[in-house]
């Protein structure tokens, strides 16, 4: 009994159910700002038009380097969906795969903070990279970054 009524809350709460929409609890009044963008633990520049300015130099033993996208929320624990136009290529099996150099989604923290990485490799060097963040459809904030 205890099972089916967890179950009963987790499938319809906020007054409607998971197979609705996606959209519970009113994220009309939720806001998104994608605030700063970094390389390993410093912040990167940021030139006059808004664009970040990523130096391509990978640390380690792997030819590609990672950024981290740091943004708060106005509610917190939101969940934010992460996608890019931007793309990496890997061979697996000799079939070429792409991948988006961001993707699934993060959940801010009780204060509304949070961050997700993004995938940087030698073939984005001269290339302006574009990262979309999302709560829904109406809520999206966008960053570029070039890659030096």
């Amino acid at each position: 009994m205890k099972k089916l009524l967890l179950l009963g809350l987790f499938l319809f709460n906020c007054d409607e159910n998971i197979f609705d929409n996606n959209e519970c609890c009113s994220d009309s009044a939720n806001s998104l700002d994608i605030y700063d963008v970094w390389k390993q633990n410093n912040p990167l520049e940021q030139d006059s038009n808004g664009y970040y300015h990523f130096g391509y130099n990978p640390t380690g033993q792997s030819d590609s380097d990672y950024g981290t996208v740091k943004y708060i929320t106005e509610q917190p624990t939101t969940r934010v969906f992460w996608t890019s136009p931007d793309s990496f290529f890997v061979e697996y099996m000799g079939q070429l795969i792409g991948q988006p150099i961001i993707n699934n989604s993060t959940y801010s923290d009780g204060e509304g903070y949070g961050q997700q990485l993004f995938y940087i490799y030698s073939d984005f060097i001269g290339d302006t990279l574009t990262i979309y963040g999302s709560i829904n459809a109406s809520i999206i904030d966008t960053v570029f970054v070039i890659v030096k």
